[in-house]
């Protein structure tokens, strides 16, 4: 008896998960809008005002008091987008020449769709100078392998990274065993 009731609740148990997991793929809501278009200004309008704007109208100089690293309001962007253009007489922007057309495009996009600047971009404005000089953006290099006193026991350069460590904490190394055949 107890075999039927304890298989029956299985498939009963199974019966009903089926039933609602339908429901539950429904209920599960998509990403918003929202964070579809955060994500969207932060891959596409974000670089693009950075490194084409923000060296003019950024925080240590913004020119004709406009400011491209702070929320910008959307009729603010519409005029960005004139500039962009060169419309109605306006000075055409940037003054280095023309954006590549795929930087131009996210930036009327932008502007078109109300200038959105999403919540987690506000906490702190960039300064585009400051973020050059982080060591990510550094180009890589070889640095001067180190100096030591124990110049036999090197091989090649990592061995003397190894033993210019174990030097400045006044540690020696083991002595190299002879290679087994």
């Amino acid at each position: 008896m107890s075999y039927r009731f304890t298989h029956f609740h299985r498939l009963l148990f199974i019966a009903v998960g089926i039933a609602l997991a339908p429901a539950a793929a429904v209920a599960a809501p998509p990403a918003s809008v929202a964070d579809s278009s955060a994500r969207q200004f932060e891959r596409d309008v974000r670089p693009v005002l950075l490194a084409s704007c923000t060296g003019c109208h950024g925080k240590q100089s913004p020119a004709g008091g406009l400011r491209l690293d702070v929320p910008v309001p959307a009729d603010k962007a519409s005029e960005i987008v004139k500039r962009l253009n060169g419309d109605g007489g306006a000075a055409k922007m940037p003054p280095s020449g023309n954006l590549a057309a795929p930087k131009r495009d996210a930036l009327v996009a932008w502007a078109a769709a109300g200038a959105h600047w999403p919540a987690s971009s506000i906490t702190k404005p960039i300064d585009a100078k400051a973020a050059q000089k982080h060591w990510a953006f550094q180009p890589v290099r070889m640095p001067a392998v180190p100096k030591v006193k124990a110049k036999a026991w090197v091989r090649n350069p990592i061995d003397a990274f190894i033993l210019s460590g174990l030097e400045k904490r006044d540690l020696s190394h083991r002595q190299r065993r002879a290679a087994e055949i």
